[in-house]
């Protein structure tokens, strides 16, 4: 054991030595030449030096825009021809338009030959009703491609409601939001404003053709109500205000009896239920 000890502290003491030696003792070690800042970010070459990789440009090198307006204009309305509806819907009223187009130049073609009366329209008008911005004659010519449907050919109300509708998303979906909502033609002005459509002559057409399919065939057994309208629902509730004004709510005491008290309650809960319950079904 003492061997073992005598040995043992001999290494120690011989690595004490060591490390107390000067660093001049130890070989020195390669000095690595200094940076250039002049060949900074650039690429040595057996030909010389280049230019590194540029790097890409990201959103927060402009503020966190990244995108022009014609870009951010030209995805959405990429986005909007995409998913703006169903594929089979989409489908449905580009092919109502189109067979409405075709309808009014065969029209027009027929009136320009001769071959019948113009009814007091302008043909150069009534010509490119349909294409573009609507003019006073686009509600017409939706009307008479209606009737050429559902009364000619004897399509039902369906029909009617399926190129209503497609001539109202094309609408509501050119120059932003100018013809869209309610139709407007102002004669002064020669100016139409909101969805041909929409115009009341169109609805007219369309309930005539639901109230005729409703009188015969599978329909007429069928007891099924109308859908309300907001416009219906509106008319209802500011009846019922002006009958019994909702401040009597908060203030009961100037309902004289119970029977009075009972009237406003079937008021309130009527504006209650019904508000709910058309949101809830037309979501």
């Amino acid at each position: 054991m003492p061997a073992v000890r005598d040995t043992c502290g001999a290494h120690v003491d011989q690595g004490r030595r060591r490390l107390a030696q000067p660093l001049s003792c130890f070989p020195s070690l390669p000095i690595m030449p200094k940076s250039n800042n002049s060949t900074r970010g650039k690429v040595s070459t057996s030909k010389g030096t280049r230019k590194g990789k540029p790097k890409k440009k990201t959103a927060e090198d402009d503020g966190g825009i990244g995108i022009s307006i014609s870009e951010l204009n030209a995805a959405r309305e990429e986005t909007k021809g995409k998913h703006g509806g169903a594929a089979r819907t989409t489908g449905q009223y580009d092919g109502q338009i189109v067979r409405a187009r075709a309808f009014l130049k065969a029209l027009v073609k027929k009136i320009r030959a001769g071959e019948m009366d113009t009814e007091g329209l302008d043909v150069d008008r009534l010509d490119g009703a349909l294409e573009g911005p609507p003019n006073e004659l686009s509600s017409r010519a939706i009307e008479l491609f209606l009737t050429k449907k559902c009364i000619d050919e004897g399509c039902r109300h369906q029909t009617a409601e399926s190129i209503a509708a497609a001539f109202c998303r094309y609408y509501d979906n050119l120059d932003g939001t100018k013809y869209a909502g309610e139709y407007k033609y102002n004669s002064g002005s020669k100016e139409v404003l909101g969805c041909p459509a929409r115009a009341s002559h169109v609805k007219a057409f369309i309930t005539m053709i639901k109230n005729r399919d409703n009188a015969k065939g599978a329909s007429a057994t069928r007891n099924h109500a109308e859908a309300m309208t907001l416009e219906d629902l509106t008319v209802i509730m500011r009846r019922s205000e002006e009958q019994w004004p909702s401040y009597l709510v908060n203030d009961p005491d100037t309902v004289e009896d119970s029977g009075s008290m009972y009237e406003l309650m079937k008021h309130v809960m009527m504006r209650a239920f019904m508000s709910s319950a058309f949101t809830m079904w037309t979501r």
